[in-house]
């Protein structure tokens, strides 16, 4: 704790020290009535040698790291760590649909069949010839929205039932359709059986093409109506999948057309019942049509570019230390890095490239780009990728990268912070799906959750450069009653801090305003040290008037340390060999052998 003496105290002692006493001696004389009390002690005043203890980075910057952007590491390496806030997107492919249809009705041959061909009760069977109806799948007026590429298969289609009527027109009471009989879909549909109905009457082939009549059924005037659910639908030609030409999904018409013919075959027979009153022939047709509503695609297999409004949030400054803060220091950092954590929920790979922005004071200082286009794809690609976790470590070097994340290149990312700004935003941010096959659902948003940090050890390159602002006043109080021609203050620096240090001071007067015409002028280089190898040097202040009157109401100085990596002044450094440094908080600067100097004598205002 600092003593403060009283005025009396320091000019007896003062005097004392030079032999000089009875100023100080009888009490009982009011010599300030008839004596004028100031006095000059003449010569240099010289005090003892001091020393300070080691003094840690620590201890020396003060370090509020509760509060502070500035962090250290377990083995006491400072580092500079800002957050952003989570920021969410969605991505979501438009729906496709499927018009309604309608086919034609479709004639199959004559069937005629006599009494005479009756035998136990029915006739001998005939085939169903020509029976092919034509059932459109298309989007009539609606294109498939931009954002679908490419379309291979859909599954899961909402509003997918398809009506299969068989009717009878002719001469007959009914009609026996024969177990065996089939409906044929296109091996590029594939239906399931999914109505009672239906399954009480048919099953299907292994590969769900082929719908088989299990048993034999009787066919009323009335007609007959099964459904069938289609699964999926093929868009493009495949091994085992034939897609007739000009058909499926045009990409550059943006245009779904299918003609698609479902071939009714098998036998149908009559029996007595079936013959017209009074009739020996019964002569008719069967009928097919086919009917479906408009479908929408579910499910897809497909190339998709849809608009994806990635936000990221800005990351503020805020809280630096003084010796980070100054607008003379230059964070010349050797390995910064932006810890980013996409998560990202669609079903799609996602290229990613944006604009790291640092701004200062509302002023713009530095633009870094990173990712690449989508056609690239190298070391400074950033790819998020589906459904998944994304977690990408974005630096200059391969070095320190925390376990679980991607490293991305960034050569120039230091140049973003080397002004340290107050701001920096992510800008012109461009999010493009690979374009690959993908199997996703449409008309579903999926959630993306974008979260950054950086994360910038204070380890450093030639350029880096910090300064050290502390103010030493009170000093009026100990000797406003003192007037000096100069004084010299006179140290041996002992240095193990990783930077050229230089001093320099400003004098300040009791209201803290600089004396303009006290000249302060400093002696003198501290070299960069490290633990084993400290360096030592001496320094040397001097204070005095420009005009060589002497100094009154100093109340102390404004002390401002500059350390930097790299100086020309030191011998032992050079520009052709550099190994990057790490500021420690456990690195000390040491002051030795501490001296004051009074040169010219003192003169005291004892009154």
């Amino acid at each position: 704790m600092k003593q403060k003496m009283k005025k009396g105290t320091v000019g007896c002692l003062l005097l004392s020290a030079l032999g000089i006493t009875s100023a100080c001696v009888d009490n009982s004389y009011d010599l300030s009535k008839d004596i004028d009390m100031t006095v000059t002690v003449g010569g240099d005043l010289t005090t003892p040698g001091n020393s300070s203890e080691e003094i840690t980075l620590n201890d020396l910057f003060d370090v509020d790291y509760e509060t502070s952007d500035l962090d250290t590491l377990e083995n006491g390496d400072f580092v500079l760590r800002v957050n952003g806030e989570p920021t969410y997107s969605t991505v979501e492919v438009s729906d496709v649909t499927v018009a309604s249809s309608d086919s034609e009705p479709n004639e199959s041959n004559l069937l005629t069949f006599t009494r005479s061909m009756l035998v136990n009760g029915e006739t001998s069977p005939l085939p169903i010839e020509d029976l092919n109806p034509e059932w459109k799948l298309r989007n009539e007026n609606e294109e498939v929205p931009s954002d679908v590429v490419d379309l291979e298969f859909a599954d899961d289609i909402r509003n997918n039932e398809v009506t299969l009527n068989l009717n009878i027109k002719g001469n007959t009471n009914g009609v026996w359709l024969k177990e065996g009989m089939t409906f044929t879909f296109p091996d590029y549909l594939r239906v399931t059986l999914t109505d009672p109905n239906t399954l009480s009457c048919f099953k299907l082939n292994d590969d769900g093409t082929v719908m088989i009549l299990k048993k034999n059924i009787h066919l009323l005037p009335s007609g007959g109506k099964w459904n069938v659910s289609l699964s999926r639908i093929y868009f493009k030609a495949s091994e085992g999948i034939d897609i007739p030409s000009g058909e499926g999904f045009d990409p550059k018409t943006r245009k779904i057309v299918f003609n698609i013919s479902i071939p009714v075959d098998g036998d149908v027979f009559l029996k007595e019942n079936d013959f017209p009153v009074g009739s020996n022939k019964a002569d008719f047709n069967l009928v097919s049509t086919v009917e479906s509503d408009e479908m929408i695609l579910g499910r897809v297999c497909a190339k998709v570019d849809p608009e994806i409004d990635f936000t990221v949030s800005d990351v503020k400054i805020e809280s630096l230390p003084d010796f980070l803060n100054d607008n003379d220091v230059n964070a010349d950092l050797t390995n910064p890095q932006v810890l980013l954590r996409v998560k990202n929920g669609a079903e799609v790979d996602v290229n990613f490239q944006a604009v790291l922005h640092s701004y200062k004071e509302g002023n713009s200082l530095k633009e870094v780009k990173i990712g690449t286009a989508l056609s690239e794809d190298n070391d400074k690609t950033i790819r998020l990728k589906a459904n998944s976790d994304n977690l990408l470590c974005i630096s200059p070097l391969n070095e320190n990268v925390p376990e679980g994340y991607d490293w991305v290149k960034v050569e120039d990312l230091p140049d973003l912070i080397q002004s340290i700004p107050d701001l920096i935003k992510v800008e012109s941010i461009e999010a493009k799906v690979l374009q690959n096959f993908y199997t996703l659902d449409l008309g579903v948003k999926n959630n993306v959750t974008t979260d950054y940090d950086m994360n910038a050890p204070l380890e450093f390159g030639k350029e880096f450069s910090i300064v050290y602002k502390d103010t030493i006043n009170g000093w009026s109080e100990d000797i406003e009653d003192f007037e000096m021609k100069e004084v010299e203050i006179s140290l041996s620096a002992i240095n193990r801090i990783p930077l050229n240090l230089t001093l320099s001071a400003t004098a300040i007067d009791t209201a803290g305003n600089e004396m303009s015409d006290v000249i302060v002028t400093t002696e003198g280089l501290i070299a960069a040290g490290d633990k084993v190898n400290p360096s030592t040097k001496t320094l040397v202040f001097n204070l005095s008037k420009n005009d060589g009157t002497r100094i009154k109401n100093l109340d102390g100085l404004v002390l401002r340390l500059d350390g930097k990596a790299f100086m020309e002044e030191n011998p032992d450094q050079t520009d052709n060999e550099w190994n990057s440094k790490t500021l420690n908080a456990n690195q000390t600067l040491k002051l030795d052998d501490l001296k004051l100097r009074i040169k010219g004598g003192v003169t005291l205002d004892l009154n």
